[in-house]
Parts: structure tokens; sequence; C-alpha cells
């Protein structure tokens, strides 16, 4: 897990405060390019096991939707808990998809290695998007607390 995710995750349902600083407000800020970073990333690892089984018999190509992953993520869990036993509701949503081919191969294989891999180059981009953003997001918290903490001395 990167260190934005789990920065963004730290405290998901209570407010901690530091002085002036909340660590709520400071999950909400990166919450959004975090929640982006982490689909992304999971549906790297799903398209590469596409590609990687392009020629195994039977194999079917599968897919997240990333919009409704990112939907479900920014909205929470649907359940709550009642009980320390319950299994957590904040895991990844995941909804795995199966592609339908353009064109169906004899042996029952559904991956087309021009559309994975293509799909595969789009999703690296949107994550190295993903990640830059999340990257300017903490460098201007860096920047702001660093103005906020340096000791101002009077002109003379």
């Amino acid at each position: 897990m990167r260190f934005g995710i789990l920065l963004a995750k730290f405290i998901p349902n209570r407010t901690l405060k530091l002085g002036n600083f909340n660590m709520n407000a400071l999950r909400q800020y990166l919450d959004f390019q975090a929640s982006a970073l982490d689909i992304r990333e999971r549906r790297n690892t799903l398209l590469g096991s596409n590609i990687a089984n392009a020629g195994t018999p039977g194999y079917k190509a599968r897919d997240i939707d990333f919009e409704t992953e990112l939907q479900a993520q920014i909205q929470g869990p649907s359940i709550a808990t009642s009980h320390k036993g319950h299994l957590d509701p904040d895991g990844p949503s995941e909804r795995i998809l199966f592609r339908d081919p353009l064109n169906p191969s004899v042996d029952g294989n559904t991956v087309e290695l021009s559309v994975e891999q293509m799909e595969f180059s789009e999703n690296t981009v949107r994550y190295a998007t993903s990640l830059t953003f999340l990257n300017n997001r903490i460098t201007g918290l860096t920047v702001s607390y660093t103005h906020l903490t340096l000791p101002t001395t009077p002109y003379v």
C-alpha cells in the first residue's frame, strides 16, 4: 500500500485534533485521489493477469469498472458493524466484470491481447496522473504546514 493511501485512510471514522490540526479534514482532503490510486492499482493487476493469460485455454478476461468502484469507495460501506468479530466493511468492494470478446477464440479464451494492452496502457497513464495529483496535494500540505510553523520576525 502506498504512503498516500495509508495517510488518507489513517483515521476513518473519528476526528483527531492535534492543536489546530484536524486529521479528519486531512483524510477528506486526500481521500478522492487516494481512492482513485487504489482502484487503478487493482485494475492494473487484473489487466496484467489478463495479458499474462492470453494463451491459457478457457481463461476469461476480467476488469473493474473504475467509475462504479470509485463511487462505492467514496460513499463508504453500505453496512455498519455492530460486533468486533464482523468483517471490515472498508475492504475493497471490487466487483469483477468479465469482458466480452470482439473475436471469440475456439479454445474459450476471451483475452484479446491488443485490447488488454491498450486498456493497460491507458490505466497506467491514469495511475501516474492520479499519483501526480496526490503528490501535489501532499506537497501543498507540506508547504502550507511549513509556512504556518515558521517563526515570524518583525520587520525593522
